[in-house]
């Protein structure tokens, strides 16, 4: 039975744990924009035709076609060709720009050139990547501006009762194409007591960017200790179709939860839904259950030149983040669809499954964790063996 057209109504509950406490947001409903860029594809299909109201936020910017331009061998920045926005009339806008490559520079065997393809990564390097080459400068564009990549997280604080799971080194990707990064030290009071279950000031941790369960998150009565989940994490659940008419629909969670001074926070809604409103027979209805896309669609290249199996030391960290689904699609389309190793394994698996420890050159492994919409999104970087 389906409905249309929505009133949300908050349902309050009192909380059975101190760790979650359910509340209302003084009766303000709350959308569920897109916040992640689809494929250049999808965008192109769908340029200037009005979507429904809300699809993704106003003002989301997606570039693609990265591309070495400049005017000699040394200023070249990785830049979009191609730039889309979606505006606050629903359609997303796109705009396409030519380059010209003075066919008269040179450069060295080892520069890139523009012309190039390339991209500029979202994903941080590891800490000793980044302090080997902290405040040299790199490629322009080599990492999106404004990457911040925290790492050595331990438990710092004062008193038993408030550890906080806090960086030691705090490293930013800044617009003049360097690493800047700050160490602090911390000191712990051999005075504080602790409890036998307590963690402890120096202890090492690791706050949660990964939500947790609708079920773990609304109904686990076990305490947790301060700094588990990082600051203002939110998660969001129950993602129904609501609205006033059939063209109107949005995607829209019914229970959304904020991580805030070692609290969980939830709110929950309920909908009404018009059963006069008249649906075609292919539209999505007020009262469907729907899914949120998080993981960002990343432009990835199939390099034609590459003719062989993946070697032992072949992995692939531009894959963390992603959905498994296009992962795997792009390694298969690398080395499968292009014969290069069309007999290549790529075998998916969980973060808690076992695995043999042989070595196959004609496989590669990719590790996955489910997020709270259902994606299950690459958390290791893949490897080949």
């Amino acid at each position: 039975m389906h409905f249309s057209s929505f009133i949300v109504t908050l349902l309050v509950a009192t909380a059975t744990a101190t760790k979650v406490r359910l509340f209302d947001k003084q009766g303000n409903t709350r959308r569920a924009p897109l916040l992640v860029c689809p494929s250049q594809d999808e965008i192109l299909e769908i340029v200037n035709m009005p979507q429904l109201q809300g699809s993704y936020e106003y003002g989301l910017q997606c570039d693609f076609e990265y591309i070495y331009t400049g005017t000699t061998a040394n200023d070249l920045e990785c830049t979009p060709s191609t730039m889309c926005s979606y505006n606050d009339d629903d359609t997303w806008q796109c705009a396409m720009y030519g380059i010209f490559c003075d066919p008269e520079i040179e450069y060295e065997d080892d520069q890139v050139q523009c012309g190039d393809v390339c991209g500029p990564v979202n994903v941080c390097p590891s800490r000793v990547e980044i302090l080997e080459i902290v405040n040299m400068p790199q490629r322009p564009g080599s990492y999106e501006y404004g990457l911040q990549c925290d790492s050595e997280y331990v438990y710092t604080g004062t008193t038993a009762n408030d550890l906080k799971c806090t960086p030691l080194t705090m490293c930013s990707y800044n617009d003049d194409d360097t690493w800047l990064c700050v160490m602090r030290t911390y000191f712990c009071d051999p005075e504080i007591e602790y409890e036998d279950d307590q963690v402890q000031c120096s202890d090492v941790c690791e706050p949660k960017e990964i939500c947790p369960s609708r079920d773990v998150l609304l109904f686990d009565n076990d305490p947790l200790p301060p700094g588990s989940y990082a600051d203002d994490l939110e998660c969001d659940f129950d993602y129904t179709y609501v609205g006033t008419s059939a063209n109107d629909l949005e995607c829209v969670p019914l229970t959304w939860c904020s991580y805030d001074d070692d609290t969980w926070q939830c709110a929950m809604a309920s909908i009404f839904c018009d059963p006069e409103i008249e649906y075609a027979d292919d539209q999505a209805k007020c009262g469907d259950p729907c899914t949120i896309r998080s993981c960002p669609r990343t432009n990835l290249i199939v390099d034609d030149t590459i003719n062989d199996c993946p070697s032992d030391i072949q992995n692939w960290p531009e894959l963390v983040g992603l959905c498994v689904t296009d992962a795997k699609d792009w390694l298969e389309k690398q080395y499968i669809d292009t014969d290069a190793c069309p007999n290549l394994n790529v075998e998916v698996i969980s973060a808690n499954r076992l695995v043999t420890y042989d070595i196959n050159m004609e496989r590669v492994r990719i590790v996955v964790d489910q997020d709270i919409y259902g994606n299950k999104i690459v958390i290791r970087v893949p490897y080949a063996g």
